[in-house]
């Protein structure tokens, strides 16, 4: 049984940072090199916890030989070639270890190992941790022959073996929450797709945006980045509800609610040419003369409720803080702008004093 010194001798370190390492420390313990260097001198040399030493700290007696634990490495060759996987086997062996177990050598799960055991039943284990997700018939067969559980980001495909499981759609969404909040707005995802966690999370972050039952619309990361909502119109919403059944159908696995032909988020050049497209479609260019931007439909709203405001009697200054709201404008002046627009209404009506 290798004890912390011969390990600290193996690893080039101090003996009480092999302590702090293997005591669980984390970040505090080492820098990552150093943590993953003492671990897998550990691995190598079989440490277990001094039995008296863990009941001295834990203030409990000790309950015999403790079980022998393999981690069987499902995705993986080794846990330095995955970050995720590194974590993860990591977390098990601190509790391996705070079980008072030995640590033991991880193993890849070979194709054909849960028939031919040779190499894993050189080392003894008397119950088996399945890191990552693994073929159904290998947890079975692997599962009848010694205690096993299975972790993870996915279902291990069957009920054979217990499951602790990492959230990936949750992950996901984190991760694209974090980006988003950073304000970066075209976020790629990698990885696979087909009967993916992970890339159910990206999406679904991306499309909860739109609310097809309400006509809300979260708008964020406005050049101010903030936030707000933008209710759409009954004949919008009845268009968009019509486009979303199209498009489950042609790109449902795209995140972004109008993708451009290569999958990824409109540029502003192909939202501009879309738009001049529909606006000479729509006849309109005799009614309103003169290069027409997208921007023009902002002004144009603004423009179009105060003019309603005025011929129903209203006061614009109790009224604006409500247009200031909605368009997102961060201070009222910003808001009050748009009057100077409307000075002959403003001088006939009986709203301004």
């Amino acid at each position: 049984m290798a004890s912390q010194k011969e390990i600290a001798a193996a690893a080039g370190v101090s003996v009480s940072t092999v302590s702090r390492v293997l005591g669980g420390m984390g970040e505090k313990a080492a820098s990552p090199e150093v943590a993953r260097r003492i671990w897998e001198v550990a691995r190598q040399l079989g440490y277990t916890p001094n039995p008296a030493a863990r009941a001295l700290r834990l203030g409990a007696p000790t309950a015999g030989t403790p079980p022998r634990i393999v981690t069987l490495l499902a995705r993986v060759i080794d846990t330095e070639s995955d970050p995720f996987f590194q974590a993860l086997a990591q977390a098990v062996d601190e509790e391996i270890l705070r079980q008072g177990c030995p640590l033991l050598s991880s193993l890849p799960l070979t194709q054909g190992m849960e028939r031919d055991c040779r190499e894993l039943e050189r080392l003894r284990p008397q119950g088996l941790v399945l890191l990552g997700r693994c073929s159904g018939e290998a947890a079975r067969r692997l599962g009848r022959r010694w205690p096993s559980i299975a972790v993870g980001l996915n279902p291990a495909g069957q009920s054979a073996v217990d499951q602790v499981l990492c959230s990936g759609r949750e992950a996901a969404r984190m991760a694209v929450e974090h980006l988003l909040e950073r304000g970066h707005t075209r976020i790629a995802y990698l990885g696979e797709c087909t009967v993916e966690n992970r890339y159910s999370g990206y999406r679904e972050l991306l499309a909860e945006n739109i609310n097809f039952e309400t006509g809300e619309i979260l708008i964020t990361h406005t050049k101010r980045n903030k936030e707000r909502f933008v209710v759409m119109s009954d004949d919008m919403l009845a268009l968009a509800r019509r486009y979303e059944q199209r498009r489950r159908i042609f790109c449902c696995k795209n995140p972004y609610f109008f993708p451009s032909a290569n999958g990824g988020a409109m540029t502003t050049e192909t939202v501009y040419s879309a738009f001049n497209r529909a606006w000479s479609h729509a006849d309109l260019a005799g009614k309103y003369p003169g290069k027409v931007r997208v921007y023009d439909l902002r002004h144009r709203f603004a423009s179009a409720c105060l003019n309603r405001w005025l011929d129903d009697g209203e006061n614009l200054m109790a009224m604006l803080p409500f247009l200031r709201e909605y368009m997102g404008h961060k201070s009222l002046s910003e808001t009050a702008y748009y009057i100077h627009i409307l000075p002959e209404n403003i001088v006939k009506s009986s709203a301004i004093d």
